[in-house]
């Protein structure tokens, strides 16, 4: 017997699957601009599972925490997870 699941274990077909992810990337000073991808890179391919098994994807995350210096909105990190999915991901500014 498992002592956990893995994503072999459920059926994903027309589910909504919402997926938490820890994408803060370092952030050039000035620009705001990502400098490392890193984090978002290492996502793909949970990203690409779920999305294989057919499943409607919500993907939930923050850039660092509000008065910071690095927080921003993840409207850049959507545009390089489209380009690292080679599919795209659709920006929500704010829910």
């Amino acid at each position: 017997m498992k002592d956990f699941h893995t994503l072999e274990d459920f059926n994903f077909k027309d589910k909504t699957v919402l997926l938490r992810v820890d994408i803060n990337c370092p952030l050039d000073k000035g620009t705001l601009e990502i400098i490392i991808d890193s984090r978002l890179r290492r996502v793909v391919p949970t990203i690409r599972e779920l999305i294989g098994k057919q499943a409607k994807l919500v993907i939930l995350a923050h850039q660092s925490r509000k008065g910071k210096w690095d927080f921003t909105s993840l409207e850049q990190h959507s545009q390089r997870l489209s380009k690292h999915l080679n599919s795209p991901v659709k920006y929500v500014d704010d829910v």
